[in-house]
């Protein structure tokens, strides 16, 4: 789908953008130490269910809800830490999206579908905990952890969320 205008982008955007922070903001509530891995991020599923439904033009709003949402993350008054720790998830999260809706396009039934979504995560999964490692905001001994989880809680955020929108879409 195509946004007509500017301003039902905008909107768009928008509410992408608020659904993403703040189903993160409920997602942060399962992190581990360290604040960036969690266990259930439902975010994953809305920025996918946002590209598979409307295209990608919700990918910038994929991009702002993320940034906001983990610019809260470290507790630093340092602007440059605070730019980089929202720049790196924010931009695995709209890599992974786009991977997830392509893989989408292909797949169109659930078995394939589960395929996809295992392996999408993979792109955030390991953009995000490996760019905060290099970025010096995730300590070495924290990266393989952080990897394994932060990749299960985008797989759980996706197989819950996912299925939620899109039926409610196909009902609506």
């Amino acid at each position: 789908m195509h946004p007509a205008n500017g301003t039902r982008l905008s909107m768009l955007t928008l509410g992408v953008a608020s659904a993403y922070y703040f189903a993160g903001s409920f997602g942060l509530l399962f992190a581990v130490p360290g604040g960036y891995a969690t266990l259930f991020w439902p975010s994953s599923g809305i920025a996918l269910a946002g590209v598979c439904l409307f295209g990608p033009w919700t990918l910038p709003g994929v991009w702002l809800g993320s940034y906001l949402v983990n610019i809260w993350v470290p507790n630093s008054p340092d602007n440059a830490v605070l730019f980089t720790s929202g720049l790196i998830p924010a931009s695995g999260a709209v890599l992974q999206a786009l991977a997830g809706w392509r893989g989408m396009l292909q797949a169109k039934r659930w078995p394939a579908a589960v395929l996809v979504v295992a392996l999408s995560a993979l792109i955030n999964g390991t953009i995000g905990p490996f760019g905060l490692w290099f970025a010096g905001l995730l300590p070495t001994e924290h990266v393989r952890l952080s990897w394994l989880i932060w990749w299960t809680g985008d797989v759980l955020g996706m197989l819950v969320a996912l299925p939620l929108i899109l039926r409610g879409q196909t009902h609506a």
